[in-house]
């Protein structure tokens, strides 16, 4: 059947009295072709109720009854009052009770008043329900064995629900129920969630990544290590919802290490020489599109346009043992090194630059004078970062141990420059 013959077989049996949800069961598509196509060929009778129309109703059932007009309902009105049911009034009328109804509000006519019921007999009922409503009385009721199994496992949803961010549906599934119950029972114990709150468990339950609560609690040099490079050289957008780590193709392999953690793809894309851009290169990305994970960094301190904030909270989130970690990664991803030979000798002019806000900077310089006693450098202050440089043979070497001493994740494109400068000196 094509196009045009399903086009009419619609109309006509549209016409001849089903209504779309009929015909969309009984030719097999969507209900919403249905009433597109009607619309299409203005043929969509508004009227109409389940297959019911006001106007055919009127032609063919009950000639003499006009829609318009008032006083030809008023026989049925008072059928409906006698008799107190609209099933019954359907059953009088031959057509559907919802169509009477409609009318019925279209003419201002109200539904039963209390003397249809003293009439039949329900005056007694109808008090004793307003006496019931008055005093706020409830019908006490036998605990069902839902109701029973959800009170004894309480303590089960509260840490699964509230500790382990478990969604209302995996807890219900855990405990084989369904999850409206779940919800409406934690909202009884005053620990439902907000929509926002409800939306982070959504993303991080839902993604396709895989240890998308990495950054929650940075308890390994893993952690630290990347927590640091993301605050050097990731991006958080304006709306929280996507990470970005954007290398060079030569580091592509570094940033493989971190893509595998979330079961991620890179993507490639070649810059063309344009503006500050000075000639074509290649750039690896690693993009990851989690309210979750992003939350959970912005939560650290890796903030949308981080680069224009002066601020040292990330540090509060970091233990003391793990910081050399945590400096290594700003370093990968901020900071430089630069071994260069002399023209017109055999010296080597050696620099190790570390770059970040004026505050982080200030941090960083106390800590290497207090723990590892290096050079009071000048801090150089730009209008969006800050730096400090350190040159001599003797911080190089004590900066090299801090950062690399039983370290497993590091760039190794740097550290191969600084072992090439130790091969040199070491040579002389």
């Amino acid at each position: 059947m094509n196009k045009e013959e399903r086009d009419n077989q619609i109309i006509e049996l549209y016409r001849s009295g089903l209504g779309s949800p009929t015909i969309s069961k009984k030719l097999g598509i969507s209900k919403s072709t249905v009433l597109s196509i009607l619309k299409m060929r203005n043929i969509l009778d508004k009227t109409r109720v389940n297959g019911f129309s006001f106007n055919k109703f009127i032609e063919t059932n009950i000639g003499k009854l006009s829609k318009d007009d008032k006083n030809d309902w008023m026989e049925v009105y008072d059928y409906y009052l006698r008799e107190g049911s609209f099933n019954k009034l359907q059953e009088y009328l031959g057509i559907n009770k919802t169509i009477v109804f409609r009318l019925f509000k279209k003419f201002g006519f109200k539904s039963l008043p209390e003397e249809v019921f003293r009439k039949r007999g329900l005056q007694d009922s109808l008090e004793t329900k307003k006496i019931k409503k008055e005093s706020g009385y409830k019908v006490k009721r036998e605990k069902s064995d839902l109701r029973i199994k959800l009170e004894k496992n309480t303590d089960v949803i509260k840490n699964l629900y509230l500790d382990k961010k478990w969604s209302a549906s995996k807890v219900g599934e855990y405990l084989g129920v369904n999850q409206r119950s779940i919800r409406e029972y934690v909202k009884e114990l005053g620990i439902g969630r907000s929509y926002k709150e409800a939306m982070a468990v959504f993303s991080r339950n839902s993604c396709n990544y895989t240890n998308i609560d990495f950054f929650e609690n940075i308890d390994t040099e893993e952690k630290a290590y990347w927590l640091g490079f993301i605050y050097a050289d990731g991006n958080v957008d304006k709306n929280k919802t996507l990470l970005t780590i954007g290398l060079k193709d030569v580091d592509e392999n570094h940033l493989l290490k971190f893509s595998k953690i979330f079961g991620k793809r890179l993507e490639k894309r070649e810059l063309k020489k344009y503006k500050n851009i000075k000639s074509n290169r290649v750039v690896v990305y690693c993009r990851i599109g989690n309210k979750y994970l992003c939350e959970t960094l912005t939560g650290k301190g890796v903030e949308p346009r981080k680069t224009y904030k002066d601020s040292i909270e990330i540090l509060n989130h970091i233990p003391d043992y793990l910081l050399r970690h945590f400096i290594r990664g700003l370093f990968d991803g901020d900071g430089c090194v630069h071994i260069n030979k002399h023209k017109n000798c055999d010296t080597f002019c050696s620099r190790v630059t570390y770059l970040s806000n004026k505050s982080l900077i200030d941090k960083i310089k106390s800590i290497f004078r207090e723990e590892l006693d290096l050079n009071n450098v000048r801090v150089y202050n730009k209008k969006y970062y800050s730096s400090i440089q350190y040159g001599s043979d003797k911080d190089i070497r004590r900066l090299y141990n801090y950062m690399y001493d039983d370290a497993n994740v590091y760039l190794e494109r740097k550290r191969d420059i600084f072992d090439s400068y130790f091969k040199y000196r070491d040579n002389l």
